[in-house]
């Protein structure tokens, strides 16, 4: 074989190896992005599942008390109300305590998108409700000429007492606005807490929070 063959052979050996090198590169280059795909997805999974059972674990942080303080007057008497004569009266001051929140197996929701990571909920509402017994106090009492029975009417605006506060609370446009604000609160305080409960989750995502319905004004 001629100088000149050989030479052409050898630079075809060396294209052949350059071309090999450049393709199993390109072959390792895919394989550690695949590799890293995977882990990268592994890892969002497994923080998107630390982030729910963080915040199914929540109920108990989520869940806000207060003592609502109410005024209830009860009246009585015959259809034909006059004061002192056939109608009778009382006001009557209570304290009710309240606990605010959600059901976090039925009213929340928790969605992992490519940049986000979705809570929707809904807005906070009264879960429970106690009427402390020893609080009530009954002032500006009107007896009545025809009839009067302190300890029955008592008694009885007791019960009534029960029933109003559940007319306030389940009134879609309550027109109390101490527990419009009690439960304003709460929302703000849910988003507070979960926030800080799965931040260092997150990554580069970003938390959204969605009310799935609107709060009546």
């Amino acid at each position: 074989m001629s100088e000149s063959n050989k030479d052409k052979t050898k630079k075809i050996k060396i294209q052949f190896l350059s071309v090999k090198n450049i393709l199993f590169f390109i072959i390792i280059f895919f394989v550690i992005c695949g590799l890293f795909k995977i882990y990268a997805k592994n890892k969002d999974n497994n923080n998107f599942k630390l982030i729910e059972t963080k915040i199914m674990n929540s109920a108990d942080l989520i869940t806000q008390k207060m003592a609502y303080r109410g005024v209830y007057t009860y009246k009585a008497g015959l259809d034909i109300r006059i004061p002192y004569i056939t109608e009778r009266s009382h006001n009557l001051i209570y304290t009710a305590i309240l606990t605010a929140g959600i059901d976090l197996e039925k009213d929340i929701k928790i969605i992992n998108s490519e940049k986000e990571v979705i809570v929707e909920l809904k807005h906070s509402y009264i879960k429970d409700r106690y009427l402390e017994d020893e609080s009530l106090e009954v002032y500006d009492i009107r007896g009545s000429l025809i009839y009067y029975d302190k300890e029955k009417d008592v008694i009885e605006s007791q019960k009534e007492v029960a029933k109003n506060l559940e007319k306030i609370i389940n009134s879609e446009k309550s027109s109390d606005s101490v527990i419009k604000e009690f439960l304003e609160n709460a929302d703000m305080k849910t988003k507070e807490i979960i926030t800080a409960l799965v931040s260092d989750l997150l990554g580069d995502k970003k938390l959204v929070f969605n009310f799935i319905e609107e709060r009546s004004e």
